[in-house]
C-alpha cells in the first residue's frame, strides 16, 4: 500500500510539473527578428542561471551591439531601455508577447514607432 502511494504521489507530482512547464515554455525566451524588412536589429531574450531575463540586441548591418538596461518583465510584458553609441539615440521599447511565436514592440524616445517581431529559434 505505501508503494502504490508514493507511486501516486510522485506521478502527481511529475504531472503538476509537465503542466507548469508547458505554461511557462511560452515567454520570451528566443532569437527574434523584425517582420518589417527596414528594421536592422534583432534580439535574443535568455534567462540567467537565476531565472531572471536577459537581452542581447544588435544591427545586422554593421554588428553594432546596443546597450541595455533597466530591464523589467512583468507577466507579458518586458519594457527595456537601449542606447545605440554611434548615434547615442536613446529609446525605451515595451515588448508585448501576442504569442508564443509573435511580439508586439513599442518604441519611444528619440524615435516612435510599433514593430512586430517573429521568433527564429
Amino acid at each position: 500500500m505505501k508503494k502504490i502511494l508514493l507511486l501516486l504521489t510522485i506521478l502527481v507530482g511529475s504531472l503538476t510539473h509537465l503542466s507548469a512547464q508547458s505554461l511557462s515554455n511560452i515567454d520570451f525566451v528566443g532569437h527574434w527578428t523584425a517582420n518589417d524588412e527596414r528594421v536592422s536589429t534583432e534580439i535574443v531574450f535568455w534567462k540567467d542561471k537565476l531565472g531572471d531575463f536577459q537581452m542581447v540586441s544588435w544591427d545586422k548591418s554593421d554588428g553594432e551591439m546596443l546597450e541595455i538596461s533597466n530591464l523589467k518583465v512583468i507577466n507579458n510584458t518586458l519594457t527595456v531601455t537601449t542606447r545605440n553609441k554611434s548615434t547615442n539615440w536613446v529609446i525605451y521599447r515595451t515588448f508585448i508577447l501576442i504569442d508564443e511565436n509573435n511580439l508586439k514592440e513599442t518604441i519611444k524616445g528619440d524615435t516612435n514607432t510599433k514593430i512586430y517581431w517573429k521568433k527564429l529559434k
